[in-house]
């Protein structure tokens, strides 16, 4: 399964998008399991959430722009990994997220 990671980071009417990809020698279901379990998210989006609390069913993320609420869209079919997070100010951002259960790049 090919992991994308496209991460919008706002100021303003201004953003910025980076695409980062890698190919992880499992099947497409076994990533997304694991990925979307948000227990697991400084595993391996550490440069987003450097640790992660549970608080009467909220997700809580210690990230660089401080503690955040973190939750991801329903599973779903598609690999979608979607993640809503909402700042302290309450200010909040809906981040695009996909993996690609598709083939190996050649």
């Amino acid at each position: 399964m090919r992991v994308r990671r496209l991460q919008l980071w706002q100021s303003g009417a201004v953003a910025e998008s980076r695409h980062v990809s890698i190919w992880i020698e499992r099947r497409g279901g076994e990533v997304y399991d694991y990925i979307v379990d948000t227990a697991n998210l400084p595993n391996w989006a550490s440069g987003i959430a450097f640790s992660v609390e549970r608080v009467a069913g909220q997700w809580f993320v210690e990230s660089p722009m401080g503690r955040a609420g973190f939750s991801f869209v329903d599973r779903n079919e598609y690999g979608v990994l979607d993640h809503q997070v909402t700042l302290a100010s309450g200010e909040s951002f809906l981040q695009p997220d996909a993996g690609d259960p598709g083939r190996r790049p050649v």
